[in-house]
């Protein structure tokens, strides 16, 4: 409930200041005032992020999927703080991924997750803190 008011809440403030755009909302990449979306890579393998996303309503897409774009590389041990918003994060192929979710409301638990992208709100922080892949 809380997160459908924020939800709420950003989008009247987009909307009370928003200019007319070709772009879909979710292709936008804009940070709502100082949040961002954020990706925090605290392990020792590099991955990939998307600065943009194809569906508000689509959280996964398979690896291969034309959905996430403006795909960047993330170094082991740094984060995308700085970069703009982030839209989602890849998992790769044989591999799982322990992440932390925190947003503005706090922590939102961690997550296991296996190959895909995974689309994280402009209010995430998502911690990438673990890994396994196993025959890579």
């Amino acid at each position: 409930m809380k997160k459908a008011l924020l939800r709420s809440a950003v989008a009247t403030a987009v909307l009370a200041g928003a200019t007319v755009s070709a772009a879909p909302a979710a292709n936008a990449g804009s940070c709502v005032g100082s949040m961002c979306g954020t990706v925090v890579n605290q392990t020792s393998l590099g991955m990939r992020v998307a600065m943009g996303w194809c569906s508000e309503d689509d959280r996964y897409e398979p690896l291969g999927s034309s959905c996430p774009s403006g795909i960047r590389g993330l170094s082991p041990h740094s984060s995308t703080d700085g970069w703009g918003d982030v839209d989602a994060y890849e998992i790769p192929y044989r591999c799982t991924f322990w992440v932390d979710i925190k947003n503005f409301w706090g922590w939102e638990g961690t997550k296991v997750q296996g190959a895909g992208w995974y689309k994280i709100d402009t209010d995430d922080v998502a911690y990438i803190r673990n890994y396994e892949c196993r025959g890579v």
